[in-house]
């Protein structure tokens, strides 16, 4: 996986490196674009909704800086965009994110679909072979995946006139398990607690 994972691993300590040919770029697009459906809205009133929302009132470029935070401290600062923009194929968005000063360099020309906005339901695709489905909520679009043994919840969202975009990663292995008894009457679930090593911001406004 490329930036931001990449930037979130160098202060975890891990190496990850993926190396996909063109080919598999257009195998991905056309696999996620035949995966698409189109929203069985109920009524107008679900359409009008839809179409006010998310990620129509998202279109747009956005910029700002991203800073990496490991504790209290931060470790990390570039530059960062992202352009929401419609494609000429219904239910397709560029999601493209920059990274840095380069921005032929820094570019992750990844796309987002419309998989079923009534559900809230939709798929981030970097066109390598790599596509995540998200969940719209409230104005918040979020994702959790794994990747080599850490977890990270991936969190885009809009407060008024700029997007927060956030990510928070640590490792899959727990630091505690506690519950697991039997309390009186009350059988205790065994719960485990995951580490938070990294965090990743960005406050984006509209340029």
């Amino acid at each position: 996986m490329k930036i931001p994972f990449l930037l979130i691993v160098m202060f975890l300590g891990l190496s990850c490196t993926n190396k996909i040919a063109n080919s598999d770029k257009s195998e991905s697009i056309s696999s996620s674009a035949s995966k698409i459906k189109q929203p069985q809205a109920t009524n107008t009133r679900d359409t009008t909704l839809i179409d006010t929302l998310f990620p129509k009132s998202w279109e747009g470029k956005w910029g700002g800086t991203l800073e990496i935070f490991k504790g209290f401290r931060k470790g990390y600062e570039t530059p960062m965009e992202l352009h929401v923009l419609p494609d000429t194929v219904a239910g397709k968005y560029s999601w493209h994110i920059i990274y840095g000063e380069d921005k032929v360099e820094g570019l992750r020309d990844y796309d987002l679909y419309v998989v079923d906005p009534l559900k809230g339901l939709y798929r981030v695709d970097e066109n390598n072979s790599i596509a995540m489905e998200s969940y719209y909520f409230a104005d918040k679009l979020a994702s959790l995946f794994e990747v080599e043994g850490n977890i990270l919840l991936s969190t885009v969202e809009k407060r008024g006139d700029q997007l927060i975009w956030e990510i928070f990663a640590g490792k899959m292995e727990p630091v505690s398990v506690t519950g697991d008894t039997i309390i009186g009457t009350d059988t205790i679930s065994p719960v485990s607690t995951f580490p938070i090593k990294v965090m990743q911001r960005a406050v984006l406004n509209r340029m």
